[in-house]
């Protein structure tokens, strides 16, 4: 969710819906060695890794998941090249080899139809692929195979959530946590559902409570419901205890880092805020959002031509990035460029046409640069266009033009 930010400045809402987690970096480390074995054919060797990792972490999912698969193979419930499989296809997944990934599912199901992992696996695939029709297809059969099976019931919630059938979504959800009431991935997720689609804002501070109760080293369910404190509370201490947490769990999050510093800047910290801006732009450099951000900060305090740079930056990464083009065209106005600033707006306008006060900006640097006509035919084009929520600007346009047209 993102808004204006001319001199208003709003943190990024992000909502995640997740199909797997692994949290913990030698969890993780483990996890990622443990799945390297399996694909080259080494279960026991996958086992052992995938345990280790429980150790560390015993709410690692991926983990979790992988040593049931391993175990599976082991008791021959399925054949050893069916999980060797469905490991390769994780693996030529993750490098982004979409197609082969598929192939190697595609074996699995072939090899073990009965099995309701390989179409939960294979469900996984078409989803990053954006097949979500697809993978509900898989996710349904997983069901059908194991109806006690809270992860493929989640993951389709999750699909249906990005189709936009949110009530269907909510309804996989509860039916995940009926069959697991400790899955905590789908008190996540459905909560992110109730605050981002529904509106429910007590509802999603339950679920992501509850969350919390079983995994207190969730830390995008730290940085959300952060954000439900900022942004519906209004309570920027608490949001920033709980992005401080996020961190705590994850000290390399970006997004952590970028929605604290936009609560400093609101509070009118912007030391700290310009601290964490950095920090997420040292994690991850193509962060055009944190650029942007850190822009409005250097404006705010009055540092024109490091905001002209960071919006720049910004637009190098997302040319489309509407609000960069704005508020570039506000501080080129700043500094008396507005042969540079006109572009600017134009450009604002070009990508969202509804935006007017583009023509109001825009009409103010005609009027600079003594080009009156031009000036006088925006200002028009501008009362023409904006809503009474532009009162002030409406009034000072009228004003501009019975003097200009006098």
């Amino acid at each position: 969710m993102k808004l204006l930010r001319n001199v208003i400045l709003s943190a990024l809402i992000l909502f995640f819906f997740m199909v797997g987690v692994c949290y913990g970096q030698s969890a993780e480390e483990h996890y990622d060695k443990g799945a390297e074995y399996a694909t080259q054919g080494k279960l026991k060797e996958a086992g052992d890794e995938f345990e280790k990792a429980l150790q560390v972490d015993p709410l690692d999912l991926s983990s979790t998941t992988g040593l049931q698969v391993v175990k599976d193979a082991s008791s021959r419930k399925i054949k050893e090249e069916t999980a060797v499989h469905m490991f390769k296809s994780l693996d030529l997944a993750n490098k982004g080899m979409w197609n082969e990934a598929v192939s190697e599912a595609d074996k699995a199901v072939e090899l073990d139809p009965n099995y309701a992992r390989a179409y939960n696996g294979r469900g996984n695939i078409y989803a990053g692929q954006g097949q979500y029709d697809r993978a509900i297809a898989d996710y349904s059969k997983a069901i059908e195979l194991n109806p006690g099976d809270a992860e493929a019931y989640h993951n389709r919630g999750a699909m249906y959530s990005l189709k936009g059938d949110y009530d269907q979504a909510i309804i996989d959800y509860n039916k995940a946590l009926e069959v697991n009431p400790r899955y905590f991935v789908s008190y996540f997720n459905r909560g992110a559902v109730y605050a981002n689609n529904k509106g429910d804002y007590e509802q999603a501070f339950l679920d992501f409570e509850k969350a919390l109760e079983i995994n207190q080293r969730y830390a995008e369910v730290y940085l959300n419901r952060g954000l439900l404190y900022a942004f519906v509370k209004g309570d920027y201490d608490n949001a920033i205890s709980d992005f401080n947490k996020a961190l705590e769990v994850n000290p390399k999050y970006d997004v952590a880092y970028y929605n604290r510093g936009a609560i400093y800047t609101i509070k009118g910290d912007y030391n700290r805020a310009l601290s964490d801006y950095n920090k997420a732009l040292e994690i991850d450099p193509k962060y055009a959002e944190v650029y942007y951000n850190r822009g409005v900060l250097y404006a705010q305090k009055g540092d024109n031509d490091r905001a002209i740079a960071d919006y720049s930056k910004a637009l190098e990464i997302n040319p489309s990035y509407g609000n960069s083009y704005l508020n570039r065209g506000v501080a080129y106005a700043r500094k008396g460029d507005y042969e540079r600033a006109i572009p600017d707006y134009d450009k604002v306008l070009e990508i969202n046409p509804g935006f007017v006060l583009g023509y109001f900006n825009k009409a103010i640097a005609y009027e600079k640069l003594g080009r009156v006509k031009e000036a006088i035919e925006t200002y028009k084009i501008f009362i023409q266009n904006a809503g009474s929520e532009h009162a002030p600007q409406i009034e000072y346009a009228r004003q501009r033009l019975k003097e200009l047209e006098e």
